[in-house]
């Protein structure tokens, strides 16, 4: 712990469910982190592969996902209170579920109150029921249009969604240095929070 900031070799970023600094995808199938992160960030203007929207702003990597299921996110609001309070500026969540906790609420509270910008999937079950954490206070909640503006048919709606971005077919980082697409309102989450980013 070089730095003092009580996370031994988190030079790379955290992994919230292990307590390690080792964020790296176990296996392929652990993709969906990679590939929000290249879309919001992905290094631009090299040759290579996509550009992100972001156009190369910093990345703070943190694995919250569970060791048998890529699909579950038991870290992830362990994950926002490392980011807050490693001083990140724009926190992206592209991940939830259907059920609300005052204890989540704070944690989203937490980090607006160290100055950060939350940004959230809104959630891909095609209704307008909420999702959390894209339907928290004072997160970004966003949905998921297709290449010709429209809603995708799976994405939420509904007037506690803030925004809506492209998320459908999109081209990103995948493990293992290939690129892929993928669609959901994870997609289009990481759209807004690069794009922050970049205004930022």
């Amino acid at each position: 712990d070089e730095d003092g900031n009580g996370f031994i070799d988190d030079i790379n970023g955290w992994d919230v469910v292990n307590n390690s600094g080792n964020i790296d995808p176990p296996s392929e199938s652990y993709d969906h982190g990679t590939h929000v992160a290249g879309i919001a960030s992905g290094a631009t203007n090299n040759g290579v592969g996509i550009a992100s929207i972001g156009f190369s702003c910093k990345l703070m990597g943190i694995r919250a996902s569970s060791n048998t299921n890529p699909n579950s996110v038991p870290g992830g609001y362990n994950g926002i209170l490392y980011a807050a309070n490693m001083g990140a500026h724009i926190i992206n969540m592209s991940w939830g579920g259907g059920t609300a906790s005052q204890t989540n609420q704070s944690v989203i509270e937490f980090a607006l109150s160290k100055g950060c910008i939350l940004v959230a999937a809104a959630g891909n079950g095609g209704s307008s029921s909420e999702s959390y954490p894209a339907a928290y206070n004072g997160v970004i909640s966003v949905a998921n249009t297709t290449a010709s503006d429209a809603k995708n048919p799976s994405s939420q709606f509904g007037s506690w969604v803030k925004i809506s971005a492209p998320g459908t077919s999109i081209l990103s980082t995948i493990p293992f240095g290939t690129y892929g697409n993928l669609s959901g309102t994870s997609m289009a989450s990481p759209m807004v929070a690069g794009l922050l980013g970049l205004m930022k």
